[in-house]
C-alpha cells in the first residue's frame, strides 16, 4: 500500500525537490543524511488502540548548524474494538514534506526540527461502511537528542508532537469536506547515518 501511494507522486515533484534539495553549496562540512524514527504506543483506555509511527528522513546540512532535506511518515492506528466512526476507526496514512532542523550545540546531538507535510493521504475504515479515502495535511515538532556510537552514526530519542489535519474525505467516488484532527505527543526512538 505505501509503495502504490508512492508511486503516485508525479516523477517532476520529485526532481523539482531534489534539485531544491540539493542546490546548496556545499562546505566542506556538509554531511548528508539519514535518520530513522519508531514508536509503537498500546493504549489501556477504553479504545484500546495502538499506533505505530514510523518517520525517514533524508537531507543535507546547510550549516553546522542546520539540516534540510524531505520526510517521510507512515503511521497507522488500529483499535481492538470496531468502531462505527471514522474518528475512532483504524487507519493508515502518508505523509511527506520538508523538513527543518536546528541544533543547539557544537557536537550536533541536541535537535529541534520542524516538519510540515502538504502530502497526507491515507485511508480510515468504520464498521459496517466503504473505507473512507482521507487527504490533508499534517505537522510533526521533534526534540532530540543523539549521541555518537560511531563517527558515522548516532542512536537516540525524541520527543514529538504530531498533529494530522484531514479535510477531504471520499467514499466509494463521493467526496465530502472533512474537518477531523488527529494529536499525538509521544517519544520516539531514533538512529541516524551522517556521511
Amino acid at each position: 500500500m505505501i509503495w502504490e501511494k508512492f508511486k503516485r507522486i508525479t516523477s517532476k515533484k520529485m526532481i523539482v525537490l531534489s534539485l531544491f534539495l540539493f542546490s546548496f553549496s556545499l562546505s566542506a562540512e556538509s554531511d548528508f543524511w539519514f535518520q530513522q524514527g519508531y514508536q509503537f504506543h498500546q493504549s489501556s483506555d477504553v479504545d484500546n488502540e495502538s499506533l505505530i509511527f514510523n518517520d525517514t528522513f533524508i537531507g543535507i546540512s546547510i550549516s553546522h548548524y542546520f539540516v534540510f532535506g524531505q520526510n517521510i511518515i507512515y503511521s497507522t492506528r488500529t483499535n481492538t474494538k470496531e468502531s462505527t466512526d471514522y474518528n475512532k476507526g483504524d487507519y493508515s496514512i502518508l505523509e511527506m514534506g520538508p523538513r527543518l532542523m536546528l541544533f543547539f550545540n557544537e557536537e550536533r546531538n541536541l535537535s529541534l526540527s520542524i516538519n510540515y507535510n502538504p502530502y497526507c493521504k491515507g485511508i480510515r475504515k468504520k464498521v459496517g461502511s466503504a473505507n473512507q479515502d482521507v487527504d490533508g495535511s499534517s505537522i510533526n515538532i521533534n526534540l532530540g537528542l543523539q549521541l555518537s556510537f560511531t563517527e558515522k552514526i548516532y542512536l537516540g530519542a525524541s520527543l514529538n508532537y504530531h498533529k494530522i489535519m484531514l479535510t477531504t474525505g471520499k467514499v466509494s467516488g463521493t467526496e465530502t469536506s472533512i474537518s477531523d484532527n488527529y494529536s499525538y505527543l509521544f517519544p520516539a526512538i531514533e538512529f541516524s547515518l551522517r556521511i
